[in-house]
């Protein structure tokens, strides 16, 4: 998986299910500290960016956000999808389909 995210981006957990050594309270791991994780579905923003190695088996992407504390692996976010918002689609809800009748 490639990273392209980029500081000052907005991304949305996609995988809320970390590891326990992801909030473990010894200081060698990637947070230390009681830290509260990002939640499924949560929209963040991208502070910083990190390349390199954390732990001793993984070398990744890691992200550090202005919302939580700490370094997040890439993996379990997605860009932020902005649509602008148009009544016109709730309009069409509202007008009845045009239904053929046999005469």
């Amino acid at each position: 998986m490639k990273c392209d995210f980029v500081v000052g981006q907005r991304v949305v957990c996609i995988n809320g299910d970390w590891p326990d050594w992801a909030v473990s309270t010894d200081e060698r791991f990637i947070v230390p500290g009681p830290v509260r994780v990002p939640m499924l579905n949560e929209v963040l923003t991208i502070a910083g960016i990190q390349a390199g190695t954390r732990l001793v088996t993984m070398s990744a992407v890691w992200l550090a956000f202005e919302e939580i504390a700490g370094g997040w692996h890439y993996s379990h976010f997605r860009p932020l999808i902005e649509r602008k918002t148009d009544i016109s689609m709730f309009k069409r809800m509202l007008t009845p389909a045009k239904k053929e009748v046999d005469a």
